[in-house]
């Protein structure tokens, strides 16, 4: 992947003004408006993901990290806790196992798709949560965010045997799961974006961040090995919008899942 066109020129100097439209209101919905971020292929700590943990903790907002289990082991766990690994801003959840590609050269891009025995990926998909499950104790959130936003109904199919509570993939994914694992779908995409155009890029992206508004849930997805200082310097902005915004709740899965606001 690549960084998007829109990030590689300046920002519109009326961004905060379009954002801050889109945030206040009046929604459709008609109550709370309820945002979740989710950052993708976490595990390396790389100037991106420092720059990307600092930002939020400087708006104190909740970010869902999606870690790949065969990108951490304990040294850059520890090292991770200069960002307070136990704090309630974070949920450390399970992306992949290696983030590796099985599907055939004809298929778009999986680790867990159709190509795949059924008793392989569930054995990957155990391997995985134990892994995490062992080094993050009790901060390791039983969710699963498949690579490249992909999966086969054996999938599902194993998460639910496995234990997780709910699987994260982008809107209108398929297959469907099966009763009792939600889906904590993601409805903005950031950075893979394939616009070729930056100024229609952005105008797409602050599109989808209004529709996703006004369906009353806002799924905002991260790639921070993605982010330029333009990026960067956009995500600052909506999470300051954030911050000032009313009525709007940014919460991490933890709570999704707890407070049944899915």
């Amino acid at each position: 992947m690549t960084t998007g066109s829109l990030w590689t020129r300046p920002l519109p100097p009326d961004l905060p003004t379009r954002l801050q439209a889109i945030l206040n209101g009046p929604w459709t919905t008609g109550r709370d408006l309820v945002v979740s971020f989710r950052a993708d292929d976490i595990g390396r700590m790389d100037p991106e993901f420092i720059t990307m943990m600092e930002l939020f903790q400087l708006f104190q907002t909740p970010l869902n990290l999606a870690v790949v289990p065969r990108w951490i082991d304990r040294e850059s766990w520890e090292t991770m806790d200069r960002f307070h690994v136990a704090s309630p801003l974070w949920c450390w959840h399970q992306h992949g196992l290696s983030h590796s590609n099985h599907q055939g050269p004809e298929s778009k891009k999986a680790e867990f798709g159709e190509d795949r025995a059924p008793e392989d990926i569930h054995r990957d998909l155990r391997a995985g949560r134990d892994h995490l499950r062992n080094l993050l104790g009790d901060l390791f959130c039983p969710v699963f965010t498949p690579p490249w936003n992909r999966c086969s109904q054996a999938t599902l199919e194993s998460l639910v045997s496995l234990g997780f509570q709910a699987v994260s993939r982008f809107r209108n994914a398929r297959p469907l799961p099966p009763a009792g694992l939600p889906d904590l779908a993601m409805n903005v995409d950031l950075h893979t974006r394939k616009e070729n155009q930056p100024e229609q890029g952005m105008d797409n992206l602050l599109h989808e961040l209004e529709q996703a508004v006004q369906t009353g849930v806002a799924g905002i997805m991260l790639h921070h090995q993605l982010m330029n200082g333009s990026a960067f310097t956009f995500l600052e902005i909506l999470l300051e919008t954030l911050a000032r915004a009313p009525r709007i709740r940014v919460l991490t899965f933890h709570d999704l899942i707890r407070e049944d606001l899915l």
